[in-house]
Protein backbone atom coordinates (compact mmCIF):
# COMPACT_ATOMS: atom_id res chain seq x y z
CA UNK A 1 0.00 0.00 0.00
CA UNK A 2 1.83 3.39 -1.19
CA UNK A 3 1.62 6.45 1.39
CA UNK A 4 -1.48 8.34 -0.39
CA UNK A 5 -3.61 4.89 0.19
CA UNK A 6 -2.44 4.43 3.91
CA UNK A 7 -3.66 8.44 4.40
CA UNK A 8 -6.97 7.59 3.53
CA UNK A 9 -7.37 4.50 4.73
CA UNK A 10 -6.54 6.18 8.52
CA UNK A 11 -8.26 9.08 7.90
CA UNK A 12 -12.00 7.63 6.15
CA UNK A 13 -13.99 7.22 9.06
CA UNK A 14 -15.50 4.04 9.90
CA UNK A 15 -19.55 3.86 9.98
CA UNK A 16 -20.88 2.20 13.08
CA UNK A 17 -24.50 2.28 12.20
CA UNK A 18 -25.14 4.77 14.85
CA UNK A 19 -26.08 7.82 13.67
CA UNK A 20 -25.02 9.97 16.74
CA UNK A 21 -22.00 8.46 16.58
CA UNK A 22 -20.94 8.40 12.97
CA UNK A 23 -22.04 12.34 12.39
CA UNK A 24 -20.59 14.74 14.28
CA UNK A 25 -22.53 17.20 13.68
CA UNK A 26 -25.31 15.56 15.68
CA UNK A 27 -23.53 15.52 18.68
CA UNK A 28 -22.73 18.82 18.55
CA UNK A 29 -26.45 19.68 18.46
CA UNK A 30 -27.17 17.07 21.07
CA UNK A 31 -24.73 18.82 23.64
CA UNK A 32 -26.30 22.31 22.73
CA UNK A 33 -29.41 20.56 23.68
CA UNK A 34 -28.80 19.39 27.01
CA UNK A 35 -26.79 22.67 27.91
CA UNK A 36 -29.52 24.90 26.38
CA UNK A 37 -32.61 23.44 26.95
CA UNK A 38 -32.54 21.37 30.38
CA UNK A 39 -33.45 18.40 28.68
CA UNK A 40 -35.08 15.89 31.07
CA UNK A 41 -34.79 12.24 31.73
CA UNK A 42 -39.21 12.32 31.34
CA UNK A 43 -38.38 13.69 27.90
CA UNK A 44 -36.16 10.37 27.02
CA UNK A 45 -37.90 7.69 25.26
CA UNK A 46 -38.55 4.68 27.74
CA UNK A 47 -37.58 1.10 27.09
CA UNK A 48 -39.34 -1.15 29.89
CA UNK A 49 -39.51 -4.21 31.09
CA UNK A 50 -42.76 -5.88 30.49
CA UNK A 51 -44.53 -7.86 32.48
CA UNK A 52 -46.54 -11.30 32.55
CA UNK A 53 -43.36 -12.55 31.24
CA UNK A 54 -43.78 -11.35 27.79
CA UNK A 55 -40.58 -11.02 25.48
CA UNK A 56 -41.29 -8.81 23.32
CA UNK A 57 -40.27 -4.92 23.92
CA UNK A 58 -42.91 -2.37 23.10
CA UNK A 59 -40.67 0.61 21.66
CA UNK A 60 -41.69 3.84 20.42
CA UNK A 61 -41.35 4.68 16.61
CA UNK A 62 -42.71 7.24 14.79
CA UNK A 63 -45.53 5.24 14.08
CA UNK A 64 -46.20 4.65 17.36
CA UNK A 65 -45.55 1.60 19.78
CA UNK A 66 -44.01 -1.43 18.10
CA UNK A 67 -42.94 -5.01 19.23
CA UNK A 68 -39.68 -5.71 19.23
CA UNK A 69 -38.45 -8.98 20.38
CA UNK A 70 -34.42 -7.45 20.58
CA UNK A 71 -33.39 -3.96 20.76
CA UNK A 72 -29.57 -3.08 19.52
CA UNK A 73 -27.73 -0.32 21.10
CA UNK A 74 -24.83 1.57 22.60
CA UNK A 75 -24.54 2.27 26.38
CA UNK A 76 -23.24 5.61 27.38
CA UNK A 77 -24.14 5.47 30.87
CA UNK A 78 -24.87 3.06 33.80
CA UNK A 79 -26.20 4.28 37.30
CA UNK A 80 -26.59 1.35 39.86
CA UNK A 81 -27.70 1.42 43.50
CA UNK A 82 -31.02 3.58 42.81
CA UNK A 83 -33.58 3.29 45.35
CA UNK A 84 -37.02 5.10 45.68
CA UNK A 85 -39.61 4.27 48.09
CA UNK A 86 -43.40 5.50 48.24
CA UNK A 87 -45.19 6.18 51.40
CA UNK A 88 -47.82 4.36 49.09
CA UNK A 89 -47.73 0.66 48.24
CA UNK A 90 -45.32 0.59 44.95
CA UNK A 91 -48.36 -1.32 43.44
CA UNK A 92 -50.20 2.39 44.35
CA UNK A 93 -47.43 4.75 43.49
CA UNK A 94 -47.08 2.81 39.73
CA UNK A 95 -49.38 5.64 38.05
CA UNK A 96 -46.21 7.93 38.53
CA UNK A 97 -46.54 9.53 41.72
CA UNK A 98 -42.76 11.03 43.09
CA UNK A 99 -41.15 8.73 45.08
CA UNK A 100 -41.37 9.77 49.04
CA UNK A 101 -37.85 8.64 49.88
CA UNK A 102 -35.20 8.07 46.98
CA UNK A 103 -31.34 7.30 47.19
CA UNK A 104 -28.91 7.84 44.19
CA UNK A 105 -26.34 5.72 45.80
CA UNK A 106 -28.16 3.09 47.83
CA UNK A 107 -26.40 4.41 50.96
CA UNK A 108 -27.56 7.54 51.62
CA UNK A 109 -31.75 8.10 51.13
CA UNK A 110 -33.46 11.63 51.35
CA UNK A 111 -37.09 12.02 52.03
CA UNK A 112 -39.72 10.94 54.19
CA UNK A 113 -39.55 7.41 55.05
CA UNK A 114 -41.94 6.48 57.44
CA UNK A 115 -45.65 6.03 57.65
CA UNK A 116 -46.26 8.83 60.08
CA UNK A 117 -47.91 12.03 59.11
CA UNK A 118 -46.33 15.08 59.23
CA UNK A 119 -42.74 13.97 58.81
CA UNK A 120 -39.82 16.48 57.15
CA UNK A 121 -37.91 15.24 54.60
CA UNK A 122 -34.25 14.61 56.12
CA UNK A 123 -31.07 11.93 55.19
CA UNK A 124 -31.48 8.37 55.77
CA UNK A 125 -29.10 5.71 56.49
CA UNK A 126 -30.29 3.01 53.75
CA UNK A 127 -28.62 0.23 55.78
CA UNK A 128 -30.27 1.02 58.30
CA UNK A 129 -34.09 1.27 56.98
CA UNK A 130 -36.66 -0.95 57.92
CA UNK A 131 -37.75 -0.43 54.08
CA UNK A 132 -34.59 -1.60 52.55
CA UNK A 133 -34.36 -5.12 54.30
CA UNK A 134 -36.09 -8.13 52.81
CA UNK A 135 -39.64 -9.04 54.15
CA UNK A 136 -40.46 -5.73 54.12
CA UNK A 137 -42.36 -5.44 51.19
CA UNK A 138 -46.41 -4.46 51.26
CA UNK A 139 -47.07 -5.32 47.50
CA UNK A 140 -48.12 -8.88 48.64
CA UNK A 141 -46.75 -12.13 46.94
CA UNK A 142 -44.40 -14.42 49.39
CA UNK A 143 -43.98 -11.43 51.70
CA UNK A 144 -39.61 -11.79 51.32
CA UNK A 145 -39.13 -8.69 49.34
CA UNK A 146 -38.18 -5.10 49.99
CA UNK A 147 -40.12 -2.32 49.83
CA UNK A 148 -38.07 0.05 49.10
CA UNK A 149 -37.43 -0.61 45.03
CA UNK A 150 -33.82 -1.21 43.95
CA UNK A 151 -33.03 -0.35 40.20
CA UNK A 152 -29.86 0.02 37.78
CA UNK A 153 -30.54 2.65 35.10
CA UNK A 154 -29.45 2.38 32.07
CA UNK A 155 -29.02 5.46 29.19
CA UNK A 156 -28.61 3.67 25.81
CA UNK A 157 -28.26 5.03 21.90
CA UNK A 158 -30.57 3.14 19.29
CA UNK A 159 -29.70 3.12 15.75
CA UNK A 160 -31.70 5.83 14.69
CA UNK A 161 -32.11 7.98 17.51
CA UNK A 162 -30.52 11.52 18.07
CA UNK A 163 -31.49 10.82 22.28
CA UNK A 164 -30.91 8.30 24.69
CA UNK A 165 -33.44 5.84 25.71
CA UNK A 166 -33.95 4.91 29.12
CA UNK A 167 -34.14 1.72 30.68
CA UNK A 168 -34.72 0.94 34.35
CA UNK A 169 -33.72 -2.51 35.11
CA UNK A 170 -35.99 -3.41 38.14
CA UNK A 171 -34.46 -6.03 41.26
CA UNK A 172 -35.40 -9.37 39.10
CA UNK A 173 -33.14 -8.12 36.48
CA UNK A 174 -29.99 -6.50 38.29
CA UNK A 175 -28.21 -9.44 38.20
CA UNK A 176 -28.02 -9.71 34.17
CA UNK A 177 -26.90 -6.59 33.80
CA UNK A 178 -24.04 -6.91 36.76
CA UNK A 179 -22.90 -10.37 34.95
CA UNK A 180 -22.85 -8.28 31.51
CA UNK A 181 -20.83 -5.85 32.68
CA UNK A 182 -18.88 -7.92 34.35
CA UNK A 183 -17.65 -10.14 31.58
CA UNK A 184 -16.93 -7.09 29.50
CA UNK A 185 -14.69 -5.98 31.84
CA UNK A 186 -12.85 -9.52 32.03
CA UNK A 187 -12.31 -9.13 28.44
CA UNK A 188 -10.67 -5.36 28.59
CA UNK A 189 -14.32 -3.97 26.79
CA UNK A 190 -15.87 -0.79 27.47
CA UNK A 191 -19.54 -1.01 27.59
CA UNK A 192 -20.15 2.38 25.38
CA UNK A 193 -17.47 0.44 23.08
CA UNK A 194 -19.37 -2.36 21.70
CA UNK A 195 -22.81 -3.30 20.61
CA UNK A 196 -25.55 -4.43 23.07
CA UNK A 197 -28.50 -6.81 22.09
CA UNK A 198 -31.20 -6.24 24.68
CA UNK A 199 -33.42 -9.10 24.49
CA UNK A 200 -36.40 -10.54 27.38
CA UNK A 201 -36.93 -14.37 28.62
CA UNK A 202 -39.82 -15.51 30.17
CA UNK A 203 -39.28 -16.51 34.05
CA UNK A 204 -41.37 -18.50 36.62
CA UNK A 205 -41.50 -16.61 39.48
CA UNK A 206 -42.46 -18.52 43.44
CA UNK A 207 -45.96 -17.71 43.27
CA UNK A 208 -46.25 -19.95 39.78
CA UNK A 209 -46.60 -16.89 37.43
CA UNK A 210 -44.21 -15.76 35.40
CA UNK A 211 -41.94 -12.46 34.42
CA UNK A 212 -39.86 -10.88 32.08
CA UNK A 213 -36.12 -10.73 33.19
CA UNK A 214 -33.86 -8.58 31.01
CA UNK A 215 -31.16 -9.72 28.98
CA UNK A 216 -27.66 -8.12 27.52
CA UNK A 217 -25.75 -9.99 25.06
CA UNK A 218 -22.80 -8.90 23.45
CA UNK A 219 -23.02 -7.53 19.58
CA UNK A 220 -19.57 -6.99 18.43
CA UNK A 221 -17.30 -4.09 19.15
CA UNK A 222 -17.30 -0.51 17.20
CA UNK A 223 -14.50 0.16 15.05
CA UNK A 224 -12.06 2.15 16.27
CA UNK A 225 -13.14 5.73 14.79
CA UNK A 226 -16.73 5.19 15.97
CA UNK A 227 -15.05 3.66 19.20
CA UNK A 228 -13.23 6.55 20.21
CA UNK A 229 -16.37 8.54 19.18
CA UNK A 230 -18.47 6.52 21.31
CA UNK A 231 -15.70 7.36 24.13
CA UNK A 232 -16.20 11.24 24.12
CA UNK A 233 -20.17 10.73 23.61
CA UNK A 234 -20.16 9.04 26.85
CA UNK A 235 -17.76 10.93 28.75
CA UNK A 236 -19.65 14.50 28.07
CA UNK A 237 -23.23 12.99 28.38
CA UNK A 238 -21.69 11.37 32.15
CA UNK A 239 -22.57 14.94 33.90
CA UNK A 240 -25.99 15.62 32.44
CA UNK A 241 -27.45 11.89 32.90
CA UNK A 242 -26.12 11.94 36.23
CA UNK A 243 -28.37 14.95 37.04
CA UNK A 244 -31.75 12.67 36.23
CA UNK A 245 -33.89 11.87 38.31
CA UNK A 246 -35.23 8.81 36.39
CA UNK A 247 -37.54 6.96 38.94
CA UNK A 248 -40.55 6.75 36.65
CA UNK A 249 -40.17 3.56 35.41
CA UNK A 250 -41.85 1.03 37.82
CA UNK A 251 -42.01 -2.04 36.30
CA UNK A 252 -40.99 -4.91 38.12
Amino acid sequence: MDAENQTTAITTPIESGFAIIDEPQSRELLYGAFEQMGISDFQLDKLSIPGGGSTAFMVETLDGETPMQEVEGVIVAVKSSQKVWWKETIDQAAQGAQPDCKSTDGKVGFGVNSLEEGEEPSEHDCLKCHWNQFGSTRSGGTGKGKDCKDSTHLFFFQKGNALPTFLSAPPTSINAVNSYYMKLLNNRKAVHQVVTKFGLESVKGGGGGSYSKLTLTYGGDLEPEAAKAASELANRLKGYLGSFDAFSDSSD
